[in-house]
């Protein structure tokens, strides 16, 4: 936006918002808000860092809005780009997918249903409110167009074109769809998870039926509760989960290549963006109704003798609360790992700001731990490693310090790896599992020990001063931890 045309105009006021990362505002109306509070004009054109507006455009743009004016002057809310009731699009922009002109010769405006949010056109004075709780980037144009239906004002595109989605974040131009970042980025989960939440916001805003769902009934959760495998995600946590199998656990129909239960992705994604970005007050019980849903369908494909299961996701770590309402019986079981060696592997999702998880549990383990947030862009990633690290480990140990052994039980990772036989051998009998181990067991054949051991040797010592300072008086808490629940290594040695 800021190489645009109308930037250099001395009669426009520019007002910046910067919002890199999702990291000084919880949703993009949030932003916007921020905006229009030190804005002075009257008529506030909302433009995305992704939008070009080419020389010419402001007069473009102004021609239209005076032939719109000429034709309703109560105009409410004015968008380039948008789709009629429909769903037929309308509107004069380009973007990676190609060119775009739904308008007639001589037309400078058509009537929409609802506009793309990469420009919105509204009076600072009009009746048209961001809402500030509307979760996500998605939905501002349909909430505004609502607000405009029920004001009794129109909605309107008008022909000023825009190039949208113009360059990524290091300024590259982009020229096709699969180079840009955002639109492939829309197949991810994380993606996925973050627009379902505001498209469920906006049902329940504007449908009464949205904001009743059915919930699950409480008496399959009760009869065969759940194990909850629960891992800070890049602890091999991998591990964690072949554990569970091995003990005659079942962990999801669909599991990823690390274990990770597919079929509870949604549910725990949402939660955790509902926790830690949105924080609304009906979040709680919304997650809670959420994992219930999630794990009756994992379950209802599988025999009702199902005795044992559970499922293994890692950011499940940051709902542990959440996931106690949901299934009040539930047992956990906790890998834990010399946090440093967990930090100084690869980065987790958790710690990355490529996805929309990341940018709310970075915010959140910055804030626990009391560290400057605008210094987050700048630290390097084995620092975001261990500063979630940090915030997940003792959000981990708070929880199940309100546990007991018979519900709680703890392995540690360096105990896995070096007496894996003995530990599966522990476990077994923990959990309940009455036959026999087999030798055939696919966690004793895929123990790696020069593999597992071989994080650090890649840091030097002075790397890995700045990520012990994070952990102040995490040792000390871990140790106390693994003396409640069990230290398995001297359990084992003493077998």
């Amino acid at each position: 936006m800021m190489r645009s045309a109308p930037i250099t105009n001395p009669l426009n006021e520019v007002v910046v918002v910067d919002n890199r990362c999702n990291l000084h505002f919880d949703t993009l109306s949030e932003a916007i808000l921020q905006g229009v509070g030190r804005a002075q004009y009257e008529l506030l054109v909302i433009v995305h860092e992704d939008v070009l507006l080419l020389p010419g455009w402001q007069e473009q743009f102004e021609r239209s809005l005076a032939v719109l004016n000429a034709s309703d002057p109560t105009w409410g809310l004015l968008g380039v780009a948008g789709w009629t009731s429909s769903g037929a699009a309308r509107g004069h922009w380009s973007d990676p997918h190609g060119y775009s002109n739904y308008f007639a010769e001589g037309q400078c405006f058509d009537e929409v249903a609802r506009i793309d949010e990469q420009l919105m056109v509204v009076r600072k004075s009009g009746p048209l409110q961001f809402d500030r709780r509307l979760p996500s980037i998605h939905n501002i144009g349909r909430d505004l167009a609502r607000q405009a239906r029920t004001a009794g004002v129109k909605t309107y595109v008008v022909d000023a074109p825009t190039v949208h989605k113009y360059a990524d974040a290091e300024g590259k131009p982009i020229s096709r769809a699969i180079d840009s970042p955002k639109i492939q980025g829309r197949k991810s989960r994380t993606y996925i998870a973050d627009k379902a939440l505001s498209d469920a916001y906006l049902e329940a805003k504007w449908s009464a039926e949205g904001a009743n769902k059915a919930r699950v009934d409480d008496f399959q959760f009760e009869s065969r509760p759940p194990l909850v495998l629960v891992s800070r995600g890049g602890s091999g946590s991998r591990l964690l989960a072949t554990l569970a199998q091995d003990c005659g656990v079942f962990i999801g129909n669909e599991l990823g290549a690390s274990g990770d239960a597919l079929e509870m992705v949604h549910s725990v994604y949402r939660g955790v963006l509902r926790k830690f970005r949105y924080r609304s007050k009906e979040g709680f019980q919304q997650t809670v109704d959420d994992l219930r849903a999630s794990a009756a369908a994992m379950l209802a494909k599988q025999p009702e003798s199902l005795i044992h299961w559970g499922f293994k996701l890692p950011e499940s770590i940051l709902i542990l609360d959440e996931i106690a309402v949901a299934f009040p019986f539930a047992r956990y079981i906790q890998l834990l790992r010399d946090p440093l060696e967990t930090c100084l592997r690869r980065t987790h999702m958790t710690a990355r700001w490529d996805n929309q998880i990341g940018q709310a549990t970075l915010r959140a383990a910055y804030e626990h731990c009391l560290l400057d947030i605008g210094q987050a862009l700048d630290d390097p990633p084995e620092l975001h490693m261990a500063i979630t690290t940090k915030h997940q480990l003792d959000l981990a140990l708070d929880f199940m310090t309100r546990l007991g052994p018979d519900r709680a039980m703890v392995v540690r990772f360096e105990d896995l790896i070096q007496q894996s036989k003995r530990v599966l051998s522990q476990t077994r009998a923990w959990i309940g599992t009455s036959d026999p181990i087999q030798p055939s067991s696919t966690l004793l054949s895929m123990i790696d020990p020069e593999r597992a051991m071989r994080a650090r040797e890649a840091y030097s010592k002075e790397a890995a001063q700045p990520l012990e300072a994070v952990f102040g008086d995490l040792s000390q808490r871990l140790e106390a931890h693994l003396a409640k629940f069990g230290n398995l290594s001297q359990v084992c040695n003493a077998l």
